[in-house]
């Protein structure tokens, strides 16, 4: 983000973060990062929280990419039986 605002600084504005920043995320240890961004979008750059979580949401994705059996049991498979 530094290297970012350094380079672009006149034009620099985060509304247009996530349409430049996307970070997918595979693993539910790493959304410790999704908090770190929140932090640095408040404490560091001022934003305020709405403002932050609207930036965040739109940054962060995440994909499961392992099932557990208890997982699998749970799911409602009978509409996708049908197609």
């Amino acid at each position: 983000m530094k290297k970012e605002k350094v380079d672009y600084a006149e034009q620099f504005d985060f509304i247009n973060f996530p349409n430049k920043v996307c970070i997918q995320l595979s693993d539910p240890s790493s959304g410790i990062a999704i908090v770190e961004l929140l932090r640095i979008f408040i404490d560091e750059e001022g934003l305020s929280f709405t403002q932050a979580w609207m930036l965040v949401s739109r940054t962060f994705n995440y994909t499961m990419t392992s099932f557990t059996s208890a997982a699998l049991k749970s799911l409602n498979l009978s509409n996708e039986a049908k197609l």
